[in-house]
This record gives structure tokens, C-alpha cells and sequence, in this order.
């Protein structure tokens, strides 16, 4: 039993759908197991499923607009002058290709005859299409009707062929099940009646195969050549007809421009006296049996067949020997016992016409139009149906020597029988459709794609190699140089591990070094070089022990820092809020049930940085902040051991009288160090207000503002969170404190918020204050800088409008609590805020008038710019006048509020007053100002 297509489909699906379920589990990937999931080995399994489907459609869909290619070239056109014959004709045809651009042919057959017939069927010109040859009455037709092969359009048109017209108009199309078979008009070979149309009739139907199929126009060719023309052709005629027959071989090849096999059927068998007699007995699977020889591939293939046919046909001849004996012994009748003994003798009488048509037609080096012989792939004897007269050539010779005109042999009688045509075309024929060369053109575009693939594989194979070299290299360098930097690293966390206080600079130097190995073997740190994703396994190889390192020197060092300062905060007991979130902090760290790293991280960084003397340094806070942060993500919860019950007990009993409102300001404090609020700093107001202002001292950087006491951390953090600290300070402190508050503190809930945000708000503004009062300008070094800074200042685009606009802004709160549920509790608190700073408010703000206070100002600051230079001492007595200005400037000035004052009083003084122990230059001093 053959094995379909769909049948192979389904089993290579079945068997990649069991392996995948089966074995994707098994396949790793690092340390990825990508199909351990059963819905991710579903998906592989449908997405193959649906791609081989997909292929499917696109090559069904191809086959048929390919088939509909074929048909178009096929399709008759009506021609001006054409006879009502002609016209009927050209319609049958014409209904045979519209028939045909939908039909698909296949034979039945097979366990699953049904489903194997549908799945199996192909369209027109998906079948090998052969072309038969020969001369007029060569038995072409005959041999067709009689070779048992079905016709899928003989219901509608018929069991014969359907005439061509147009192109084909001598050509008859036979559509069987397994193949189109070509019937050429027998003077299409020979030429005979009208040599120069014949031939361009000829050369025009090739032309027309190859436009219909382009890649492989024809699948072989069949010669047929009449046994009565072998036997009453003498030598002459037989190398005439040898002749043609090559050359019409030759224009085949040199037309459509690809070797064909070539099949060589000699016909009309039973015209051989004997052959029915000997043969009729066989049954039908006998009859269909080839009968003949068919020559090695390679002997063909090189041209070489037809010195082998000598040979092969003594070996028929044999054959025929062997079997005589007991054929003429299971027939009865004399006569036909005789004519059953001489037909080896007449059979073997072919032998020398027919090695010599043979040699003729398919010998190397009888070409006159291409190189090379065609490739004869086998010489065959049929009988399509038995009519007419045996031929005996040895009495005809005799009858004609002696003027006897009779019938020496009885004719045939029909049988209705074919014989050996049936396997022939089936087994032989049909069987090596595909040895049949393609299109040259095509053939060197494959040659060229298959080249150029070749050498990609090659270039890749060499790129792959080079991968794989530079790789190991970098590889090798990148673990050389991790490997220095983890040495380098492990002495000092080696002396770190028995830490000692609670100051956790120390640590920085390893803690820094190990994080900078950490990313240095990070996966995404190379990612950058070249060709670094095929090195990205070895680097999570080495990120995952640089980590490990890491982590455990996090949790064996600054661990046991942290905890050490919260039972230093605990033992103090100098601020009992602090007491109350460092006992939270050290609980957590013991319990990982309660474990809130938001919280931890909030208390760490609050109690660096106000408990660390000296203070820490930006970069310092920075550092440690994202070793803290790495400290939670490796685990700190519930990691410390060794609690300090008796510590814990006594911290707890200590806390148990403390105001609510405290642990609430506590944690909002907590909380707000934990944000990342930036702080406002003067020098965010851009590079000309860094140059101009300064501390108190006229050289140092102004004082800057936490960013906890910024309006956007009371607008986002404040007033959102402090309304729900009271219900979750009562969760806590059943764990915390081991109880759980008082029904009392409960319902003091609304006190206990005003009292926190009252304690938060006046931090909030003696922050902003201490900002104001030590802003200065810059100590000038000249008369033309402390020009060029009253130049600046009088701007209204400038610097010191930018920032008394920055502070107002900041200082103005109720505008921010207004919509939001603390809005009517915090109205008085905030009040208390823009009060302190209702000067600064009224300088900047217009009045109806749309005039500002601050304007006054400016035009004070472009006086000094002005009177300056005109009040110099080398001015003489011009310089009274601008003096008298700058005293009166001076004097008003007092109505400003700060920091314009002590600005506006700075730079309102002569030149030479700033001569160091002046009167004019001890007024402008700062505590002068005070004064």
C-alpha cells in the first residue's frame, strides 16, 4: 500500500505534537526551561500545526492561479473567416478548458480511497504531459483508446480526445487521470504534404507548450513507429524515416531547451504472424505487462542506449524460445500451433530493421541540430486493438517473385484486447515523470540561488567561528577582570566582618566595590559591545555569583549597622518618637511577618541623616541609600537574630504614655525621607542665579531646602497620608508596642493630626526661613561685577524675580489643601505659614493697579547701576548729587522685607565705601542690616 501525502502530514504532526509535549520539558535553555508549561508547548504545537496549514493554502492557492495560467495560454481565440465546423470545434475546446481551469485529476484507489483521492488530486498542470509522435497511421490513436487509462472527462466530452484548434488545431488533448497526453498530427513528423506550413505549424505548437509551461513543458515523448512500416521499408526508407524522426527529436530539444526521456513504441505487434495465437491466452493482468526493454539510467542518460538494444532484444528473443515448448503444447489446433512456432522466428526477423532504426534515430553523433543523442529510455512492443493482415515477410517475398496476387495469411479478428500498453504507461511511463530535465533559464537561477546560499552558509559559518573566538576572548578578559575586582574587594569586607558602631561609612569602600562588580558582570552592562548577546549566559553565570557575594556582604555587614543604630536611637531615649520608629525598624528586621521595606528604608535614611556626626555628604547619602535598597531586595526581612528582649521590653514600656500625635509626626517624618523629593536649592534656578547669590558669608552656597518641606511633598505625600497614619499607627502598635492603643487615643484621632501637621508645618517654615535669612549676594571683586549684579537684579526676567516668585510659591499652601480632606482642619496651620511670609507675598503680587511692590525695587537696583559710576570719587564735585541718590535708596530700603533689603543696602553704597573698615561698608554688613 502507497503512502499519501495527508497521510505523512498527519503522522509528522502526530509525532512533533508527542514530541513536543514529551520532550519540551526536557530542553533547557541556561536556566530557562521554555516548555514546561503545557499552554506554551500548545502554542508551539499549533503554531506548526498553523504553519504547515498556512503553507498548504499558499501552495494550493499557487497551483491553481498556475493552472489558470496554463488554461489561458490553451484557450482558443475565434478567428475572422473560420467555417461552422471550425466554430463548433473551437467551442468544444473552448468548454474542455473552462472544464478544466476547475477540474483536478488524480487516480482512486488505496486503503482510504476517498480521503486519498481528495487529498491527493492535482490540477492540469501539476500532470506530466507527454507528447507522441510518429508517422500517419503509426497506431498513435489506437494505442491511446486501447491503453486502459481513464478519462475524467469522457461524461462530458466524450471517451476520444477533444480535437485542439487554433495553435492545437492539429494536435488531439487527452486528459487522463495520471497524465495529458499529446496525439501530434502524424504529418506533423514527416512533413510530407506541405513541408514549410507543416513545419511552422510544428516549431508554433512547441512554442505554445512552452509558453503554457514555462519550468518543464513536457514531461517525455513517445515515438511510435508501425511494425508494418519496419518490415516493408527497405534500408533507404527506413534511414529516411530514421532521419526524421531524429530531427524532430532535435527541434523538440532545441525548442523547449530540456533533454527528454524518450519512449520508443513499436505498434501494430499483432500484424506479426503468430502474435495473437501465442498471446491471447493471457489474462488481463498478463495482457497489461510490459513487454520490451528498458535501458540503465546512466546509459541513457549519457546517449548510450542504443548500443545495449542489440543485446536486450536477443534476450527478448530468448525469452520467447523459453516459453514455446509448453505454449504450442497447450494449443490443439494445427494451424495455430504452426503459426505459434515460426513467431519467435518472425519476432527475431525484426532484430535488424529495428537496431538499425534504433541506432539511426538514437545514436550519438547523428544529430545535425544539438550535441548529444536523445535520452531513449526504452524500446517497447504493444497492440492496441487486431485488425488487418498478418505479414509474413518470407512468403510475401515469394508471392511477389512468382506474380501471385492472394491472401497468404487469414486477417485478424478483433478481440477488443490491448496488449502490454496498460503497464507500460503506468509503471514505465508515468512512473519517471520527474527525470525530465527544467527550464535552463530556470535551472541557472536555482544554480545561482543555490550558490549564493552556499556561500552565505559559508560567510556564516566563518562569522559564527569568529563569534565564537572573539567571545571566548572577551569572555575570558571580562572573567580576568571580575575575578581582580572581587579580590580587590575581599580584604576589605573581610575586615568588616565583625562590624563595630553604628556609623555606616565605613562600609562604603567594599560595599562600592562589590556593586561596582555587580555591574560590571551585569548582563545588560556590555550590551553595548559588539556581539554582546551571544556572551549574555556567561554573564549571567558571573552576575549570579557577583550578587551572591554582594548580598551576603549587605546582610553580614550593613544589616547588623542598621540594627545597632536603632538600639543606640532606642537606649537614647532623648526623642521618644525617634524611640518609637527605630523599636518598628528593629522589630521588622526580626520578624518578617510585619516587614514593610518602605517603612525600614524611611527610619534608615531619617536617622543618617540627622544622627550622623559630621553629616553625611550628598554622594555619601546617595551610595548609601542604594545599598539600603539592595539590602531589602536580598532579603532583610526577618534575617537578624539575637533580639534584645529586655531592651524591647523597656522601650515598649517607656512608649506606652507617649502622645499619639508624636508617633504620627514621627512617621510622617519617616515617610517623607524615604521620597525622593528633590531639595530646592537656588542653583535650580539656572547658572545666572548661581553666580549671583550666596550664603551669609558672600562665598558659600546658599542653604538649601529639604525636600520634604516642598509643596509638591505637602501636596502629594502630606495631605494624602497623614488623614490614614491614625488607623494604621493603631495596627502597628499591636506588634510594635505589644498592645493595642487605648479606646481614649482613639477618639482623640482629629487632635492628634492637627497636632502632628501644626509640628510638621512649623518645620516646614523655619526651613524656608533659614533660607531667606541667609541669602546675600555674592562678594563682588570689582566695581563693574557689583555693577553688573545690580544690572541682574534689576531684571524682570532675572534671577531675583525668579526666585522671590520660587518662594511665594512654595510658602502658599492653602491654595494646595483646599480640595483635599484635611482642607478646613489645615486652614489655620497654613495660615500661620503665609503669614510669616506675607511681606515676600505683597512685594510680589500686583495690586488692581497691576503694579507690584517689587517693581519699586527694580527701579532701586537700575539707580545703583546708574549712580554707581557717576558717584566715583574721580567725579569731584559732580558726584554729590548721585551720593544723595544712593543715601536715599539706602534709606528706603528699609521698607522691603528680606533678602531684598540687605541686597538693595549691599550694592546702594558709594565705591569707596567698600573699602574694608568704611562707614558706608560697615553699614552694608550683615549684622549692620540686622541692626
Amino acid at each position: 500500500m502507497s503512502v499519501r501525502p495527508w497521510q505523512l502530514a498527519t503522522l509528522g504532526l502526530t509525532g512533533f505534537g508527542l514530541a513536543t509535549w514529551f520532550g519540551g520539558p526536557l530542553l533547557a535553555i541556561g536556566r530557562d526551561v521554555p516548555l514546561a508549561s503545557a499552554g506554551a508547548r500548545v502554542a508551539l504545537i499549533g503554531a506548526f500545526a498553523l504553519c504547515y496549514l498556512a503553507y498548504q493554502a499558499w501552495a494550493a492557492n499557487h497551483a491553481r492561479r498556475r493552472n489558470e495560467s496554463v488554461v489561458a495560454h490553451l484557450a482558443p481565440t475565434p478567428d475572422a473567416g473560420e467555417t461552422s465546423e471550425l466554430a463548433q470545434l473551437r467551442k468544444r475546446f473552448a468548454d474542455a478548458v473552462e472544464t478544466l481551469r476547475r477540474t483536478r485529476f488524480g487516480p482512486r484507489g488505496g486503503t482510504w480511497s476517498s480521503l486519498s483521492w481528495k487529498f491527493a488530486r492535482q490540477y492540469l498542470y501539476q500532470l506530466p504531459w507527454y507528447l507522441i509522435v510518429g508517422a500517419p497511421g503509426a497506431g498513435k490513436t489506437t494505442a491511446l483508446l486501447n491503453s486502459g487509462l481513464q478519462f475524467p472527462l469522457a461524461g462530458e466530452f466524450g471517451r476520444g480526445s477533444i480535437k485542439g484548434v487554433g495553435g492545437t488545431r492539429n494536435c488531439d488533448w487527452w486528459f487522463t487521470d495520471r497524465a495529458v497526453l499529446l496525439d501530434t498530427a502524424g504529418r506533423y513528423t514527416t512533413h510530407e504534404a506541405h513541408r514549410m506550413a507543416d513545419r511552422q505549424a510544428w516549431e508554433g505548437f512547441l512554442e505554445l507548450l512552452k509558453r503554457a509551461r514555462p519550468r518543464q513543458p513536457l514531461n517525455g515523448v513517445l515515438v511510435a513507429v508501425s511494425i508494418t512500416d519496419l518490415l516493408v521499408f527497405d534500408p533507404i526508407q527506413r534511414a529516411q524515416h530514421a532521419a526524421t524522426l531524429r530531427a524532430r527529436l532535435d527541434e523538440i530539444r532545441s525548442t523547449i531547451g530540456i533533454r527528454l526521456p524518450v519512449y520508443l513504441l513499436l505498434t501494430k505487434c499483432d500484424l506479426l504472424p503468430g502474435f495473437l495465437d501465442s498471446f491471447f491466452p493471457l489474462d488481463k493482468k498478463a495482457r497489461d505487462q510490459v513487454w520490451g526493454t528498458t535501458f540503465d539510467f546512466s546509459a541513457s542518460e549519457r546517449g548510450r542506449a542504443a548500443d545495449y538494444f542489440a543485446a536486450a532484444f536477443e534476450q527478448l528473443v530468448a525469452r520467447l524460445h523459453e516459453g514455446l515448448i509448453e505454449r504450442m503444447q497447450a494449443e490443439r489446433d494445427p494451424q495455430r500451433r504452426a503459426r505459434i512456432f515460426s513467431f519467435p522466428r518472425h519476432f527475431a526477423a525484426l532484430g535488424h530493421p529495428l537496431d538499425d532504426l534504433v541506432r539511426q534515430v538514437f545514436a550519438a553523433g547523428n544529430s545535425s541540430a544539438l550535441e548529444g543523442a536523445p535520452c531513449l529510455r526504452g524500446v517497447y512492443f504493444t497492440s492496441g486493438t487486431q485488425e488487418g493482415t498478418p505479414i509474413d515477410r518470407a512468403l510475401s517475398a515469394l508471392g511477389r517473385e512468382l506474380g501471385l496476387e492472394r491472401q497468404i495469411l487469414p486477417p485478424n479478428q478483433s478481440t477488443g484486447k490491448s496488449f502490454f500498453l496498460a503497464a507500460l504507461l503506468r509503471d514505465i511511463v508515468f512512473a519517471e515523470s520527474e527525470i525530465a530535465g527544467r527550464s535552463p533559464r530556470l535551472q541557472r537561477w536555482r544554480s545561482r540561488a543555490i550558490t549564493a546560499l552556499l556561500v552565505g552558509l559559508q560567510c556564516g559559518g566563518v562569522l559564527l567561528a569568529a563569534n565564537w573566538a572573539t567571545n571566548y576572548t572577551r569572555s575570558s578578559a571580562e572573567i580576568d577582570e571580575i575575578a581582580q575586582s572581587a579580590q580587590a574587594a575581599a580584604a576589605p569586607v573581610q575586615s568588616l566582618r565583625t562590624p563595630s558602631g553604628s556609623d555606616p561609612r565605613p562600609l562604603l569602600p567594599a560595599l562600592n566595590t562589590l556593586q561596582d562588580l555587580v555591574k560590571s558582570a551585569s548582563p545588560s552592562s556590555g550590551e553595548s559591545a559588539p556581539l554582546a548577546p551571544f556572551r549574555r549566559h556567561q554573564r549571567l553565570k558571573l552576575d549570579a555569583a557577583a550578587r551572591q557575594t554582594y548580598d551576603r556582604a549587605l546582610l553580614e555587614t550593613l544589616l547588623p549597622t542598621i540594627a545597632r543604630a536603632c538600639e543606640e536611637q532606642m537606649r537614647s531615649g532623648s526623642d521618644p518618637n525617634l524611640q518609637y520608629e527605630a523599636l518598628k525598624a528593629y522589630t521588622m528586621m526580626h520578624d518578617a511577618a510585619h516587614f514593610d521595606a518602605a517603612a525600614l528604608k524611611g527610619f534608615v535614611l531619617y536617622d543618617w541623616d540627622t544622627a550622623l556626626e559630621p553629616p553625611l555628604s550628598r554622594e555619601e547619602r546617595t551610595q548609601l541609600a542604594a545599598h539600603l535598597h539592595a539590602l531589602v531586595e536580598a532579603g532583610a526581612a526577618g534575617t537578624m537574630s539575637g533580639t534584645d528582649s529586655r531592651l524591647v521590653e523597656s522601650v515598649r514600656a517607656h512608649l506606652a504614655g507617649q502622645p499619639v500625635s508624636q508617633r504620627i509626626a514621627a512617621r510622617l517624618r519617616s515617610i517623607l525621607s524615604a521620597s525622593s523629593y528633590p531639595p530646592f536649592e537656588v542653583a535650580s534656578l539656572g547658572a545666572p542665579a548661581a553666580e549671583l547669590f550666596a550664603g551669609k558669608d558672600g562665598h558659600s552656597e546658599p542653604r538649601s531646602v529639604p525636600g520634604r518641606y516642598t509643596v509638591q511633598a505637602y501636596r502629594d505625600t502630606v495631605l494624602n497620608t497623614l488623614p490614614a497614619l491614625p488607623s494604621q499607627l493603631a495596627v502597628e502598635a499591636t506588634w510594635v508596642l505589644g498592645a493595642a492603643p487605648p479606646a481614649s487615643e482613639r477618639a482623640a484621632t482629629g487632635r492628634a493630626i492637627a497636632e502632628a501637621l501644626a509640628s510638621y508645618l512649623d518645620s516646614y517654615q523655619r526651613s524656608w526661613s533659614t533660607l531667606v535669612d541667609d541669602l546675600r549676594l555674592r562678594h563682588a571683586t570689582s566695581e563693574n561685577e557689583a555693577i553688573a549684579q545690580a544690572q541682574n537684579l534689576a531684571r524682570t526676567d532675572g534671577p531675583l524675580v525668579s526666585l522671590l516668585r520660587q518662594i511665594v510659591q512654595q510658602t502658599s499652601l492653602h491654595s494646595t489643601s483646599a480640595t483635599t480632606a484635611l482642607g478646613d482642619a489645615a486652614a489655620p496651620l497654613e495660615g500661620l505659614v503665609e503669614e510669616h511670609f506675607a511681606a515676600l507675598r505683597d512685594l510680589v503680587r500686583a495690586d488692581k493697579s497691576g503694579r507690584a511692590g517689587l517693581d519699586s525695587a527694580l527701579a532701586d537696583f537700575r539707580s545703583v547701576q546708574t549712580l554707581r559710576p557717576m558717584a566715583a570719587p574721580s567725579n569731584g564735585s559732580g558726584a554729590r548729587a548721585p551720593l544723595e541718590e544712593l543715601e536715599r535708596i539706602r534709606a528706603e530700603s528699609r521698607r522691603f522685607p528680606e533678602p531684598v533689603r540687605t541686597m538693595l543696602l549691599s550694592l546702594a553704597v558709594p565705591p569707596a565705601a567698600q573699602q574694608p573698615g568704611s562707614t558706608a561698608a560697615h553699614a552694608a554688613a550683615p549684622g549692620a542690616a540686622a541692626r
